[in-house]
């Protein structure tokens, strides 16, 4: 297949014409609502257009009148006059809009061709990766085409008015009044949830502790509430496989001892009973788990993406941030390559509207590994000790308590104990 031919662009000449004609007749009105609208020089296909709206961005900047003589002057000095056609091309330009009226529709058409450019820029990026290169790389271009897309589709908005933010401010009260006290997604944790109201919208949560200590128990657990109120929930593991997974969301659900669903010979009917039934309220949710190796922050993220597109997703998670693969740039470190991680994956939580939870490793000095950036990114930090949970960030609650939790390891779960019992399976 060869890439689409845009030798000939999707253009828009009569809707560039009409824009460039308003801003020429009314500059002082048109060129402040042209950049408000987020009309660039790029945006035109129209070579003519593009270098003019430049020159009248240029004039602006340095508080230049705006009127014919002087940009005749000014594009004869650059040498783009005769490309305009001349001091008559320019004339011709100034009177081609008889007014404004239409003004909205104009841009519409612009944005919309441009638009429709950067599309098929992307696809041809797309199919020379998928030729030339190997199914990463293109998994990587339809990323970056879809990104630009959707930067190019979108609506430039800088400010919401007073009024606006109000009403939403309005509308999560009465969502909090409507659903209680709980603002956000039940952890399942009795504390943490009175502590901070569960997990928002757009919240990034990294879950860490020192190998072995229970962080990816502790993330499996937070998912059990969501999973039981038929959301859709997201399971990317780079660390075990998917079966590994869903045996210790059992366990944490039913209270089944892992030990028992790891070695089911010798199991009684009663037990057989109990994890049959387990296992298929977790078989009928809306549970979905990947544990494709040498996974990318760009197909973490692509996949992710998708999955919301066909029907959005309620939560997701991530485990664990610092096995993630194939991010750093040529010269990068490590630590610039996990605050790449960490920023993507907050970035991601407000893309998708939904928390995203990360288990991450600490190191010897009991800091996350790799890079600092990973507490900065976050909104919530549950650091896993000796002496329960400590809630080391909480941007929406207080800080610096430890919650009196431990992991009881046979049932791959934190519960309120005096004192940690040393159990095994404590991943």
């Amino acid at each position: 297949m060869n890439p689409t031919n845009t030798n000939k662009p999707i253009s828009a000449e009569s809707a560039e014409r009409a824009i460039l004609s308003v801003i020429l007749q009314r500059p002082e009105q048109f060129v402040s609502k042209a950049k408000a609208e987020d009309l660039r020089p790029d945006l035109f296909v129209d070579h003519a257009c593009s270098t003019l709206l430049r020159i009248i961005n240029e004039f602006d900047a340095n508080d230049q009148s705006i009127e014919l003589i002087s940009l005749t002057e000014s594009l004869n000095n650059s040498g783009d006059l005769e490309m305009i056609g001349g001091p008559a091309g320019l004339a011709t330009l100034y009177s081609y809009a008889t007014n404004s009226q239409h003004w909205n529709e104009h841009v519409a058409i612009v944005k919309e061709r441009y638009s429709r450019r950067v599309a098929i820029s992307g696809a041809n990026k797309v199919i020379a990766s998928a030729t030339e290169g190997d199914a990463e790389s293109a998994l990587q271009s339809l990323s970056e085409a879809r990104e630009a897309v959707l930067l190019s589709t979108a609506k430039k908005q800088a400010f919401q008015n007073a009024q606006e933010s109000y009403d939403r401010f309005l509308a999560a009260m009465n969502e909090r009044m409507d659903g209680g006290d709980m603002p956000g997604q039940e952890t399942g944790i009795v504390q943490l949830d009175e502590l901070g109201g569960g997990m928002r919208p757009g919240e990034l949560w990294i879950v860490c502790g020192e190998t072995s200590s229970g962080k990816s128990a502790l993330a499996y657990q937070m998912t059990v509430p969501a999973i039981d109120a038929d959301k859709k929930v997201l399971i990317m593991t780079l660390e075990m496989t998917s079966d590994e997974v869903f045996a210790r969301l059992m366990s944490c659900r039913s209270r089944i001892d892992l030990g028992r669903i790891m070695k089911p010979r010798g199991m009684d009917k009663g037990q057989l009973m109990q994890m049959k039934r387990s296992s298929d309220a977790l078989r009928q949710s809306k549970l979905l788990i990947s544990d494709q190796p040498n996974m990318s922050i760009d197909y973490v993220c692509a996949q992710a993406e998708m999955e919301a597109e066909m029907g959005g997703v309620d939560l997701l998670v991530v485990d664990y941030l610092q096995l993630l693969d194939g991010g750093r740039k040529t010269g990068d470190s490590q630590e610039q390559e996990l605050a790449t991680y960490s920023r993507r994956l907050k970035q991601l939580a407000k893309k998708l509207k939904c928390p995203v939870i990360s288990p991450a490793q600490i190191n010897d000095e009991g800091r996350l590994r790799g890079s600092r950036a990973i507490g900065h990114d976050a909104d919530v930090v549950l650091k896993i000790q000796s002496d329960g949970v400590a809630v080391a960030k909480y941007r929406n609650a207080p800080k610096n308590d430890v919650l009196p939790l431990g992991l009881v390891g046979q049932f791959q779960r934190f519960e309120t104990i005096q004192s940690k019992p040393q159990t095994p399976y404590r991943r």
